[in-house]
């Protein structure tokens, strides 16, 4: 069975009393189930557009974004450039709705490089969308090269958690000259530790588990 990127298809597995059915992703989601990877088979990607970075699920601060500009991981020209305006604390976000309790493990990733001659410094931050009152933040600075890396980032939900929501967020060099940018592509956040990426588009990628 495939573990890599993989091309879109639909498949059913049936293990006893249960069907295993496989919802807009490859037989990577088989092989989870069977070597036992159930994080990212019942928990999967939360974001949405995950290599759409230009569709307005992705809140732009201080930055634009030219989609298709580099070649990604899997080979294909999807990466896009997110592009600094010129103005300090430039960002890129997604937030997602979600029931979020005491204890809950969530991870960020994304690939990320650039340019030679670009800044590298570039700040990931996962946090609840009441962090002010819960204190459900996590931040990570990394330093990018010029080839594709997945960075990541978790945080974990405090005793007492408020937030509704989950803030993935991606910070550009703090002060950074107009026209200065980085490529991206694959973006994911999921419950619990990091896994397969699976990518998405307008709904979050899924897999079911029917009785029967």
């Amino acid at each position: 069975l495939d573990q890599s990127t993989g091309t879109s298809e639909s498949s059913s597995i049936n293990s006893g009393a249960l069907t295993y059915v496989n919802i807009s992703e490859s037989s990577r989601e088989i092989y989870e189930l069977l070597t036992g990877q159930w994080n990212n088979l019942f928990f999967p990607n939360l974001l949405v557009y995950s290599e759409q970075f230009d569709n307005a699920a992705w809140n732009k601060i201080r930055v634009s974004v030219l989609a298709n500009q580099a070649t990604a991981p899997d080979g294909t020209l999807t990466a896009d450039k997110i592009i600094s305006n010129g103005v300090s604390d430039p960002q890129i976000f997604q937030e997602t709705d979600l029931l979020i309790t005491s204890g809950d493990v969530f991870t960020f990733s994304v690939y990320l490089w650039t340019d030679a001659g670009q800044p590298t410094d570039v700040r990931l931050f996962i946090f609840g969308n009441q962090f002010s009152t819960d204190s459900m933040i996590t931040a990570k600075d990394v330093s990018l090269s010029t080839t594709p890396e997945r960075y990541n980032i978790s945080v974990t939900a405090p005793a007492g958690v408020t937030s509704t929501a989950l803030v993935s967020r991606i910070d550009l060099s703090e002060n950074p000259d107009n026209g200065d940018y980085i490529y991206s592509w694959g973006a994911q956040t999921q419950k619990g530790a990091e896994t397969f990426y699976k990518k998405t588009t307008d709904v979050h990628s899924k897999s079911l588990v029917i009785a029967g």
